[in-house]
């Protein structure tokens, strides 16, 4: 089935179809009961191809990871993606591989998604919180701080230190003025991660975004009482580093 878009349209595609939008069309495909849907992934690759930087793409709460090709498609065509906040939401898995697999422009909880894309369609939006934000790197191991370097870079982030201690950082974030630090829970030295995490929030309110290479409950459990805004396990790549720091900035800024 095949309608015409109207330049405001609202349109719910019915179980076990598939909606794709053609210039100025939407089609809905019935014949699809023979193989799993991806739904959304072929929604958004469709719009992409044909609206290309005119789209916005939003990723709410759903299970596995369908959206996340989409999400790629959309900026791959110059369009914006918009993730609900996973903490928020129901079911966290889409919005949860959206960010971790796509660099998404946005997370938002849902009551602010709409207002987001009001500003994006009208021109009134700013530019994402992340872009250009000042990154201090708290790690004690020299390879794993370097790498965070050049991640951070080819993400066009601004690194303004890379120390290895908990005083060191403290007390370069009083000159550096970061907007989030990445701090290395386990430090080795007489300040632990923790310690320095929780001096750097009383003082400059700065947000902090946990680096471990353990996910074990205890780990976790300490390194909460610190109030983190974001963890990030070891290894990790850089859409999963970029989705930390856009967590942490977006929490922050609420």
């Amino acid at each position: 089935m095949v309608r015409r878009l109207n330049p405001v349209t609202s349109t719910i595609a019915p179980r076990q179809a598939q909606l794709t939008i053609e210039r100025d069309k939407l089609r809905v495909d019935t014949a699809m009961k023979t193989r799993p849907l991806r739904t959304v992934d072929a929604l958004f690759k469709s719009a992409a191809q044909a609206y290309g930087e005119r789209v916005v793409g939003v990723i709410l709460s759903g299970m596995q990871d369908d959206g996340t090709e989409g999400c790629r498609e959309i900026r791959k065509h110059g369009g914006i993606t918009i993730a609900q906040d996973p903490i928020e939401a129901e079911y966290s898995s889409m919005p949860d591989s959206a960010m971790r697999d796509t660099v998404v422009h946005y997370c938002l909880p849902a009551a602010e998604i709409a207002n987001k894309v009001r500003e994006l369609v009208t021109g009134a939006s700013a530019p994402s919180i992340s872009q250009n934000a000042r990154v201090m790197i708290v790690e004690d191991e020299w390879m794993l701080a370097s790498r965070l370097e050049r991640q951070l870079t080819d993400l066009q982030y601004t690194v303004v230190g890379t120390v290895s201690t908990g005083e060191e950082a403290i007390a370069k974030a009083e000159c550096a003025k970061p907007d989030v630090v990445i701090m290395d829970v386990g430090l080795a030295g007489k300040m632990k991660g923790t310690e320095a995490a929780t001096h750097l929030w009383q003082r400059l309110k700065v947000p902090i975004i946990f680096l471990t290479a353990y996910s074990d409950q205890e780990t976790i459990a300490s390194a909460q009482l610190a109030m983190p805004y974001a963890f990030l396990t070891k290894p990790h790549n850089a859409p999963q580093l970029h989705a930390a720091i856009q967590l942490a900035l977006s929490r922050h800024q609420r």
